[in-house]
């Protein structure tokens, strides 16, 4: 082979080798731009399970201290129910 032929082989391995690598660069690009948008999914659910939990935490004070002040109650009419027996 001349060193022409020689050029335009190493000249084509080369196109080859370019082509596959932007192939792969485009591919890791879209995983990074997927792994980018879980991980604000994943900040965006955790906030608002948080949110949610809190909430919850909120409703379930009210109720315990709607049935404490219940249970305060009643045993202030049962200590005066014992005093007026």
């Amino acid at each position: 082979m001349n060193k022409l032929a020689l050029v335009d082989t190493n000249f084509a391995r080369v196109t080859d080798v370019i082509e596959e690598v932007s192939r792969q660069i485009s591919s890791l690009k879209r995983q990074a731009n997927k792994a980018l948008r879980f991980q604000r999914l994943k900040y965006r659910l955790t906030h608002l399970d948080l949110a949610l939990c809190g909430h919850r935490f909120g409703l379930f004070k009210d109720a315990v201290d709607k049935i404490t002040r219940e249970s305060d109650g009643l045993k202030q009419q049962l200590e005066a129910h014992k005093i007026s027996v």
